[in-house]
């Protein structure tokens, strides 16, 4: 076992809302490629759709046919993680009768260095997103000083 293989990268999510066009098969591809080259892993990923305030998960078959595009590429993807609480929030956030993909990925590439620190004694203390918004706003607060 290394010391990357009981350490659990950094999850982070994502909510895409995908437009209805078949350049979206090509972005879908991009994010399949991230896992096929062990930057990230992908620990679920849900089609959902906006009924009209209620989201529902879809199955790949059902985004295909919605969004155009094949989107067979990721079945087997989901894991079940989204609750229905999940889906009431989604439903403020996506237009009514869009198409989303929420990905639940670990962000593989930290095993890289993780890995070769802990053989020197470095040991990961923290861990913590830092918002795009939060960072901004702290950004523009030591502009102000």
């Amino acid at each position: 076992m290394t010391a990357s293989d009981d350490l659990l990268a950094p999850v982070d999510y994502l909510v895409l809302q995908l437009p209805a066009a078949s350049a979206v098969a090509a972005d879908l591809d991009a994010l399949l490629r991230l896992a096929d080259d062990g930057v990230i892993g992908v620990l679920d990923a849900e089609f959902v759709v906006n009924d009209g305030g209620n989201c529902r998960i879809l199955t790949t078959a059902d985004a295909s046919a919605l969004l155009g595009v094949d989107a067979s590429a990721w079945d087997g993807a989901s894991a079940g993680l989204l609750q229905s609480d999940d889906l009431e929030g989604l439903a403020d956030e996506l237009d009514a009768g869009s198409v989303a993909l929420v990905l639940v990925y670990e962000n593989l590439w930290i095993h890289s260095v993780v890995g070769p620190w802990s053989e020197h004694g470095v040991r990961v203390v923290a861990e913590g997103v830092v918002h795009p918004e939060e960072l901004i706003a702290a950004l523009d607060a030591g502009d102000d000083a």
